[in-house]
């Protein structure tokens, strides 16, 4: 209750019938250990004083740096026999540190069960049919979970055990996607037709290399055949998803790429004019507009738009093209407009970098963070969801 800001503390006075009360309510939420699908804490907690005390509270309101250092939670991993193995504040930090150890300590657990990891598979065939979790029971009645996955290893894939599910369908999706490339995917040279002698020498002037690209939006295109149906675990199911990058792939890759070379001509005629733009008070401007088409069209931007979104990161950098058309006689505004986006901007790179591992709803953020640029510098192009700032925080709070 004292991570919340002091306004909303006054309402909850006597604190303590509050906190009683709301201890209560999160008992009734998670009466057991958590779950896989319990809601992060804070989130719990903002519900249950919502619930409590009819306030409108988020878990963006919960400031834990509030906290005296009495009150933050310490932790220490302790052996069998007692021994201290790591210690600290951060769970995120230690689950790293011991990720290696914990991981092997599954596999030693269900090795007596028959599973046993793989290095060379190249074909479905190779895996047959893999349980989503193999339990066993370890000594002092203690059950020990392991998750089988698959492994992309560029040419080949591995059969792994991890010790959660998440990092499972992670790295799970990656070793199917691997596998349905060297299975179904069609052939770069089929693909490659889809580009015109315009759009090639847009590739090229760009510094992309014509195969790279290609190979890039063959793999968006089985990405997105891959998001239509839930990851096989076995061979019907593969089979099934396999059939359809057969039938869909070529396509979808070809209109990949010539996406993906309207963007680079797009980013083409933006270099031209940046290039055009040599007066001092349009320093600020012109290194801005730079750093940003830098992140859009950076090499490997097709593979992190994917196809859904390639259309966007062409609405982006035609939002520079926009911007940068209308700046004539308009750069004080333009950098004051510069001053509303780029504090937001800094503190999600800020706190992305804190993080052990970026979730796909803190990548959403960084979309938010697209949208809100074209909305500031270039709103007759349309935005494609309502932002704001309070909005992007909002996001990242919750994410």
């Amino acid at each position: 209750m004292r991570s919340l800001p002091k306004d909303i503390r006054r309402t909850l006075i006597p604190l303590s019938d509050t906190a009683a009360a709301v201890a209560a309510r999160l008992a009734e939420q998670v009466p057991g250990l958590p779950a896989p699908d319990t809601p992060p804490f804070l989130t719990a907690l903002a519900a249950a004083v919502s619930d409590v005390s009819g306030l409108d509270v988020r878990p963006a309101d919960c400031d834990t740096s509030r906290l005296p250092e009495h009150l933050h939670v310490h932790l220490v991993v302790v052996a069998d026999d007692g021994t201290v193995i790591d210690a600290g504040d951060d769970l995120a930090a230690i689950v790293a540190r011991q990720a290696g150890t914990a991981r092997a300590a599954v596999e030693a657990a269900v090795a007596p069960d028959g599973f046993a990891e793989r290095h060379d598979i190249v074909r479905w065939d190779d895996v047959g049919a893999l349980d989503r979790v193999i339990e066993t029971e370890a000594p002092g009645g203690h059950v020990v979970r392991g998750y089988p996955t698959l492994l992309d290893k560029g040419d080949r894939v591995a059969l792994r055990v991890v010790d959660n599910p998440g990092l499972q369908e992670r790295a799970m999706r990656g070793g199917v996607r691997r596998l349905l490339l060297m299975a179904a995917a069609p052939t770069p040279a089929k693909v490659a037709r889809a580009l015109d002698g315009p759009a090639q020498l847009a590739v090229a002037a760009a510094g992309f290399a014509v195969n790279d690209l290609v190979a890039e939006c063959i793999e968006a295109a089985v990405d997105a055949i891959l998001a239509r149906s839930d990851l096989p675990w076995d061979a019907p199911a593969f089979s099934r998803i396999e059939r359809s990058v057969s039938a869909d792939a070529a396509q979808l890759a070809a209109d990949a790429l010539a996406e993906a070379a309207d963007v680079l001509a797009a980013a083409g005629r933006v270099n031209r004019r940046l290039l055009g733009l040599g007066a001092d008070a349009a320093r600020p401007t012109v290194a801005d507009a730079a750093a940003h088409l830098e992140r859009l069209v950076a090499p490997g931007f097709v593979r992190r738009a994917g196809t859904t979104r390639l259309p966007d990161v062409h609405r982006y950098v035609r939002g520079i093209e926009h911007r940068l058309d209308h700046l004539a006689g308009e750069i004080a505004r333009d950098q004051r407009r510069m001053a509303e986006v780029r504090p937001l901007e800094r503190a999600y790179a800020e706190a992305v970098a804190r993080l052990d591992r970026v979730s796909d709803d803190v990548r959403a953020v960084a979309w938010l963070l697209e949208e809100y640029r074209v909305s500031v510098f270039a709103a007759p192009l349309g935005v494609h969801t309502p932002v704001s700032p309070k909005r992007i925080r909002d996001a990242f709070a919750a994410a």
